[in-house]
This record gives C-alpha cells, structure tokens and sequence, in this order.
C-alpha cells in the first residue's frame, strides 16, 4: 500500500536519476520529450528532509535502475525532488522558470567521498538549475526534464517550528490558494496519480478553509520520528489528502491525520498538531 511506502520512504526507496532538457532549436528550455519519472514522483508522495541514497529495494515504475533519490546541493542546502507539472496540462507553470543558477554535474553517485558534496550543485542529477518565480531560492528551485518541470525543495527543521514558516513563508498558502479539494484516502492509497478525482469538499464555507488556515499557521510541528507515536502512524487509514490549488497554477498537497495533524507530503514525519473544531471540519469533510 503507498500509504505505508511513504513513510518507508526513509529506509527502503529507489529512484533513475534526472537528465534536464537542453534548449532546443526555438530557444525555449522545454522538449516534447517525454521524460522517465517513477510513479511515486508522479504522485508527489516525496519528502525532502530524507538521506541521498535508497536501498536496493528493486526497481522503479519508470523500470530505471536503483540509484540515488534525486537530489542537489545548493549554497549548504540540499534540495530533494517534490512535485512535477507536465507543460502540456498546465501551460502556465513555464512562467515560473526563473533565472538559472547554474549547472549540476550529477556528479554523487554510492561511491561518492564527503567532499564530493560540498561541491556547489553536486547531487545525483545533471541538468541546468533555475529559480522559481515567486519563491525564495533558499526553498525552491526547479530542473526542466523533457515537458515536465520539476520542483526540488530545501528544509531545514531547525528553520520550521510553526506551521506559518512552512506553508506562508515559504509555500504562501493563504495567500495564493485559489480552490481546495480532496482525494479520497482508499482512492489515494491504491491508484496511480494520474487517475485521482479531485472532489469538492462538501458542507465546508470559505471561513472555515481560513480558519483552517489560521490554525494551520499559528500550530507549533512535531517530529513524529523522534516520537513514541510513529509507529503505524503513516499506516492508519484515519486519514485525508487535501490539495490546495494556488492562483499560480502550483499545488500544495497536505496529507490530515487522525488527532490533528497536518503535514505536508514533501517534509516526511514533520507534522503540526493542530486538534479542535478547525481540523474536524476539513477531515470530516473528506471522508
């Protein structure tokens, strides 16, 4: 079950590394390649607070070799693989490729010594680097691999102990989101991605999505790993997937569970714990 994948993530997961598209003949940076994406990078299901490497736990759905999680090194952050657009669903996201910053050699590799990484964009994927319009450098940048650009997150968890370092400093939640929707869990554990249906939260008012939000913002997190409460955490199935769509056509996908948590799926184990009438209302709405 991906549920339980997920918060395996840590220990047993596999990935083909990153090749980014060159510029073509009309100067643009996106290709009507195709490129190779496993199937969790699809979903999102992704974290980027976890190790380089992966265990030899087979190959992934794109059918690439084990390897390296897709990561890079950039000004002592590193930055791990989060969600992806596919250019040709979402024409819009091209105009958040910003600057580039540079080159990443795709030099890291299992062999890889200490200061191998300490070399400016070192990681396990080759391709140019760019900003992302809108967002701070020091937590996201973005590859173009193929039609598909790819956003690659830095955290710190010394740097997020309330809700609002995360989702308004950095991801600007309140004040991008355009419309809020829900992927059923027995849905979202047992179907690829591509075949969601996004569905209306019902009986649910504007005011309570922002006093949602409020809370959201002012609750402190909680590293569940370090806690007495991770096992089986990722596991229940008391819980909900939340998708929050920005008016930058950018998603933000949360994952609710049971007791008031909130996460989101790109920083594994690190939760807010947020219980009251606010997160009832949301989680109730999605079941």
């Amino acid at each position: 079950m991906r549920g339980i994948a997920s918060a395996l993530f840590l220990v047993a997961i596999v990935f083909p590394l990153y090749g980014c598209a060159a510029e073509n003949r009309s100067g643009s940076i996106i290709s009507e390649e195709e490129p190779v994406i496993p199937d969790d990078q699809a979903g999102n299901h992704f974290a980027s607070d976890t190790p380089a490497f992966g265990s030899s736990a087979g190959s992934s759905g794109a059918g690439g070799a084990a390897s390296m999680i897709p990561f890079f090194t950039y000004q002592g952050r590193r930055y791990t693989a989060a969600s992806n657009y596919r250019v040709n669903e979402v024409p819009a996201i091209r105009e958040l490729i910003g600057e580039k910053v540079g080159y990443a050699p795709g030099n890291i590799n299992e062999q890889s010594g200490r200061g191998e990484y300490a070399v400016e964009l070192s990681g396990s994927i080759s391709g140019d680097v760019y900003t992302v319009n809108g967002y701070s450098e020091q937590f996201r940048l973005c590859t173009v691999s193929g039609n598909v650009v790819i956003f690659f997150e830095a955290f710190n968890s010394d740097e997020m102990v309330y809700g609002s370092d995360l989702f308004g400093d950095c991801l600007q939640l309140a004040d991008k989101w355009e419309q809020v929707k829900y992927v059923a869990h027995s849905q979202w554990d047992t179907t690829h991605p591509s075949e969601y249906v996004y569905r209306d939260l019902q009986s649910v008012s504007e005011e309570d999505v922002l006093s949602f939000l409020t809370e959201l913002y002012a609750s402190g997190f909680e590293n569940i790993y370090e806690s007495t409460e991770r096992g089986g955490f990722y596991a229940t199935n008391n819980q909900a997937h939340l998708y929050f769509f920005q008016d930058d056509n950018t998603r933000i996908d949360l994952r609710m569970i049971q007791g008031g948590y909130v996460g989101y799926e790109h920083f594994i184990w690190h939760f807010v714990k947020m219980p009251g009438e606010a997160f009832n209302v949301m989680f109730n709405a999605c079941q």
